[in-house]
């Protein structure tokens, strides 16, 4: 469900909060223009006076762009790390984890993880997605989400899960998008001279570090896993050396290559030092212009240069040289190069640039803009209310107190014959109650003369004849007294149900002179010019017969 319905919203200077009718809450950034459109909508909406407005969140979230877009092979969910930890557990145990609905609309808080299901309907879960938020922002721009749903189909069958954590902190500021079939595309710093100012035969290049290892590009250059230092603590260590564009400027050599890994290849990212990784093999599938390395030592995007932003595609789409050797390193640090005979490396380059061009993930981040204030949003609230009403004509300063000024004795008015009508009712139930419960010997008969003619108070029933009883002046007295008082509760409780009713047409009157036409009250508000005394005459007359009228 990719719609939400959205009753009331608040901005504060942390963030936006969408109030539903679902009864949840969605909680939006302040500073993003997905945010501010989201908001146009809502404030018009609202302001017009509708109850509900909808909003297709598939229209502005990347995420939900992505699930359309892979038919829901990959499911964005954002749950508590005790949810994601159950949901695991159940996946260990073979059974089949509840899957929320609608966590990214309802306001769940928590952490963004991806459920990954493949063909067979078995469900994985990949955590800690919020870290390649640039790649995932990336591939709902550009549309072009396979290497997303093949990444992540891949890394949800990567056993240790520290690994893949330690994957998404070096993607986290990666510039390279990923390859369509899911491999991590970075950048591998070589030599072309064995450091004696040596020059090595053309295409050949060799390792910074220990300057042994020759390859070229289409080189697969791999080593046991075994061999490569898991461990996280360790930023120099052995292993196949990656770097992200922020670790290039660290390295002396005078090549600089794009490589492809695999995710299954990755073995640890140092904690301190996320700008590189070490993994068991890289595929060398490109070799950058010099002109653009001192823009990739600086920290800058390589893809303005037109050359390097077409071989970024060509990587990207698979259009790139196969793996025409293997060079395998072993314990000793001794290379062995096999040449590869396979049908697929004899196959010959394929013809470049041909997938246009692509740009830095950067580049697809969505532009910051200033945070959005409670103080805009009301201006936005106010502009949009007069649109919606065109009687209102522009205001002077001063003519837009008077009007508030008369709207706020308008409400107090109206309140008060609320308040006036709601007490008037009160009384009358009082004084009726009071009637009720009257005692019962004010009801009795007394009987005068024979005792044939018998007097009723208040109706009672005649059954409780008590008598002929001769009234002593005391006894007639008290009598009195008490058809007196039942009289005057009896009249009291009439006038009440009386100032009831004119209550109520009080305030319907005052209701709808409030719905009166805004105009009316800042036409009244605006000085008259200039008159002659045959122009006021005119005038007074006029207002007279609308008084009339009126």
């Amino acid at each position: 469900m990719n719609q939400i319905q959205v009753v009331s919203s608040i901005a504060s200077k942390t963030g936006i909060t969408l109030y539903l009718v679902s009864g949840g809450v969605l909680n939006l950034p302040n500073d993003t223009h997905k945010t501010k459109e989201i908001m146009d909508l809502v404030v018009g909406g609202l302001s017009r006076g509708e109850q509900i407005v909808t909003i297709d969140l598939a229209l502005y979230m990347s995420e939900k762009k992505i699930e359309d877009k892979t038919g829901g092979v990959i499911r964005f969910i954002k749950q508590t790390m005790g949810q994601l930890q159950v949901m695991l557990d159940d996946l260990e145990k073979g059974i089949e984890p509840t899957i929320p609905e609608n966590s990214l609309d309802d306001g769940s808080k928590g952490e963004l993880a991806v459920v990954v299901t493949d063909t067979a309907g078995k469900k994985a879960i990949v955590q800690g997605v919020e870290k390649i938020r640039n790649h995932i922002e990336h591939a709902a721009k550009t549309g072009n989400v396979k290497g997303l749903q093949a990444f992540m189909e891949r890394v949800s069958k990567v056993k240790t899960g520290h690994t893949v954590q330690e994957l998404m902190n070096f993607m986290e500021r990666g510039d390279l998008p990923i390859a369509d079939d899911g491999s991590i595309v970075a950048y591998k710093v070589l030599r072309s001279t064995d450091g004696s100012s040596t020059k090595l035969p053309e295409g050949i290049f060799i390792d910074c570090h220990s300057k042994k290892v020759h390859q070229k590009l289409g080189s697969r250059v791999s080593m046991d896993a075994k061999l490569v230092d898991p461990s996280r603590r360790a930023e120099c260590s052995s292993g196949l050396h990656i770097a992200r564009r922020a670790y290039l400027g660290s390295f002396s050599g005078d090549i600089i290559t794009i490589v492809k890994v695999n995710p299954e290849d990755v073995v640890a990212v140092p904690n301190g030092e996320p700008n590189k990784m070490r993994a068991a093999a890289y595929h060398i599938v490109g070799v950058l212009p010099a002109n653009v390395h001192s823009k990739l030592r600086s920290n800058q995007a390589m893809t303005d240069d037109p050359i390097a932003s077409k071989m970024l595609a060509d990587v990207i789409a698979g259009n790139h040289i196969g793996i025409v050797e293997e060079v395998v390193i072993s314990a000793d640090g001794a290379a062995k190069i096999t040449r590869q005979t396979t049908a697929e490396a004899a196959k010959p380059a394929p013809e470049p640039f041909k997938n246009g061009k692509a740009k830095a993930v950067e580049q697809h981040q969505e532009a910051k803009i200033d945070p959005i204030t409670p103080k805009q949003i009301r201006e936005q609230v106010k502009a949009a209310k007069a649109q919606a009403d065109p009687r209102i004509p522009d205001e002077t300063k001063a003519q837009r107190d008077a009007r508030k000024k008369r709207e706020k004795r308008a409400a107090q008015s109206a309140e008060k014959a609320i308040a006036d009508q709601q007490a008037a009712s009160a009384k009358a139930v009082k004084a009726r109650t009071d009637i009720k419960a009257a005692p019962a010997d004010e009801a009795r008969f007394h009987a005068f003369g024979n005792g044939k003619v018998a007097e009723k108070i208040l109706d009672k029933p005649a059954d409780r004849f008590i008598g002929s009883v001769a009234e002593n002046k005391a006894a007639r007295d008290a009598r009195v007294k008490r058809e007196k008082r039942a009289k005057e509760k009896a009249l009291a409780a009439e006038a009440a149900e009386i100032a009831a009713l004119k209550a109520s047409e009080k305030v319907k009157t005052v209701k709808s002179d409030v719905r009166k036409p805004a105009l009316k009250a800042t036409k009244l508000a605006v000085p008259a010019p200039a008159e002659t005394k045959a122009q006021r005459d005119a005038r007074k007359k006029r207002e007279k017969r609308a008084a009339a009228k009126g």
